[in-house]
């Protein structure tokens, strides 16, 4: 009984290493290899957090601007809360539209420096999902 109790916590204390949880803001972020390793279309973003299984958790979707604002420190290089394990200082898109362009381009922040921009959806990004806790 005790092996399974220690393999549980193991297991639990990695799943856990993939999602950084923010308690000012009450949101749940990916932090894994995936949000260096993938580049996606926006669409294929959306698609893609909609499906992630990840912590034990299946409502995952794409951060708004203003949520991936709220992870930006640029005290760092990249410009990003130090407590996240895994980034890549690069575009990561939001589920933003930006302006009227009917959905022809979108929001994404450079992690670079903090800055946000405006992508075509059909360029390939970082992705990183977000869901409450």
């Amino acid at each position: 009984m005790k092996k399974i109790f220690i393999i549980m916590i193991a297991i639990s204390s990695l799943v856990g290493s993939d999602i950084y949880k923010d308690a000012q803001t009450g949101l749940m972020w990916q932090d894994n290899g995936d949000v260096v390793s993938k580049k996606l279309t926006w669409d294929q973003s959306k698609t893609y957090c909609q499906e992630l299984s990840l912590g034990g958790y299946n409502n995952w979707r794409l951060p708004s601007v203003k949520e991936l604002q709220s992870i930006i420190d640029k005290n760092y290089d990249p410009a990003i809360k130090k407590e996240f394990k895994h980034v890549a200082p690069s575009y990561y898109w939001s589920n933003s539209v930006h302006g009227m362009s009917s959905k022809k381009t979108a929001w994404s922040i450079y992690f670079k420096n903090g800055t946000g921009s405006n992508s075509k959806t059909s360029y390939t990004d970082h992705v990183r999902c977000v869901r409450m806790y």
